[in-house]
């Protein structure tokens, strides 16, 4: 099983431990009544401290008394309830840094499953081909997808992954993960392909700080930076241009190329594309997938590739499941093509058989 240097999570506030105490602050005076009812008819000891704003609450059951009370408050009352976890009454002053909202206590509880995950080592890296658009469908690259598993060895599929990973913290360790287990797998692989590695911008606050882990296990692997595409994801959801730039300029700097991924499901997001000067954009495959010669989206596709091209930043069209489909999208001019036509993500050992 790779080894990822995972950062642990567990120590987060609310993660692998029950507590004794509970400290909430209501955000609003009426809020301080509501949650005191709940304490009351729970039949939970407590002090209401009203004129300072919080309440303590002894509790043998931490997860539970938060599952509760959250079910107890709507919505914008769980994210304005602030919550500290703690084993005394009167915690030193260091513990006041883990006061967090109420529903982010919640997320952070129900994402153990998770941190086990990663903490244990649970994960793998499948590849998928990406081939060239020249007629051969030469495979020139793969990208590296994460999969979990559970306990009992059953795939857990990356929407499942990190659609529980909502905690800031826990985020950045599944996506860390991910690069560094893609990395591990490139190198078992062999080869001299090029590696498309994944990674969320919104994981990241400091590229400098942050991603120097996965230049570390290039570095470590074996595997030359000029191979590595680093593919940016949900970029059409980054409101924050210089963010991206930033992490683009990093990657750059260490000789890593980049990949601008989902183009076509943002809303006139390609002059934010061609802004961060990216080597690869990747078509959605709403705009490619079945794509027949008379089709209406036809017109659009030719056009984002002339247009990337005027500025030679390279096409990869996805979700290509036909030879028809792959001739039709060809013939539009991209570089290359990636999709079920030409094989399924798939572990390391099954590409080499």
């Amino acid at each position: 099983m790779p080894a990822t240097n995972f950062c642990k999570t567990c120590n987060l506030p609310g993660i692998g431990e029950n507590y004794t105490h509970a400290i909430v602050w209501p955000a609003q005076r009426h809020m301080m009544k509501k949650i005191v009812n709940f304490i009351q008819d729970q039949g939970t000891a407590f002090e209401a401290e009203k004129e300072n704003g919080f309440i303590v609450i002894d509790t043998d059951h931490s997860d539970t008394f938060v599952a509760d009370l959250s079910g107890a408050l709507t919505t914008v009352e769980a994210n304005d309830t602030r919550v500290l976890l703690c084993n005394s009454k009167t915690p030193p002053l260091g513990a006041f840094k883990d006061v967090v909202s109420l529903s982010h206590l919640v997320d952070r509880i129900n994402s153990r499953w998770l941190i086990s995950m990663l903490e244990e080592q649970r994960y793998v890296s499948y590849a998928q081909p990406i081939v060239s658009a020249d007629g051969n469908w030469d495979t020139v690259g793969h990208e590296f997808l994460l999969r979990g598993h559970d306990p009992d060895g059953q795939l857990i599929m990356p929407d499942t992954l990190f659609g529980a990973a909502k905690d800031p913290q826990l985020l950045f360790n599944l996506d860390r993960s991910a690069r560094i287990c893609a990395i591990e797998t490139a190198a078992k692989m062999g080869g001299d392909g090029d590696v498309f590695v994944n990674f969320l911008p919104g994981s990241v606050y400091d590229p400098q700080v942050c991603l120097r882990t996965t230049v570390k296990a290039a570095e470590e692997h074996g595997v030359a930076h000029e191979r590595i595409v680093i593919e940016i994801v949900e970029s059409h959801q980054i409101d924050d241009t210089e963010h991206l730039r930033n992490i683009v300029d990093f990657y750059r700097s260490v000789g890593f190329r980049v990949a601008l991924d989902d183009f076509g499901t943002g809303f006139n997001n390609l002059d934010m594309y061609i802004a961060l000067d990216p080597d690869f954009v990747k078509l959605d495959k709403s705009l490619t997938m079945n794509l027949t010669d008379d089709d209406p989206r036809l017109g659009m596709v030719k056009g984002i590739v002339r247009t990337a091209h005027s500025s030679k930043i390279n096409v990869i069209a996805e979700g290509i499941e036909t030879a028809n489909n792959a001739r039709v999208v060809s013939d539009c001019g991209v570089d290359r093509m990636q999709g079920y036509f030409f094989g399924r993500p798939a572990p390391v050992q099954d590409l080499a058989a």
